[in-house]
């Protein structure tokens, strides 16, 4: 996996989530005014909508697809460890655990 030219390749306004395509699976990650609050994988729209995530401030989502599931835990991993190791070991404010470890 070339890490260094991956990117998240859509980014959609939270005001404007029905547009994410149903049946899309990938990664994905919550922005508010810039900062990462969340990175995830699974199904975008269906996990977008989630009833637990309704109070949860963000104000867009960057997502790619990522059709092979064991690719999307790799990706997760990757962003979420990038994340805590440019952030103080910390992680994103809604990520309760981190990604799947490679040991």
């Amino acid at each position: 996996m070339d890490r260094q030219k991956w990117k998240f390749s859509t980014t959609s306004p939270s005001s404007r989530i029905e547009k994410v395509p149903s049946g899309t699976f990938g990664i994905y990650r919550y922005k508010n005014n810039n900062e990462v609050v969340y990175i995830g994988m699974g199904d975008i729209r269906k996990r977008l909508s989630s009833p637990e995530r309704k109070d949860w401030e963000f104000d867009n989502v960057e997502y790619s697809k990522v059709e092979n599931e064991g690719k999307r835990k790799e990706w997760e991993t990757y962003w979420i460890d990038r994340f805590s190791e440019e952030n103080g070991k910390r992680l994103p404010v809604y990520n309760k655990i981190g990604g799947i470890s490679e040991e």
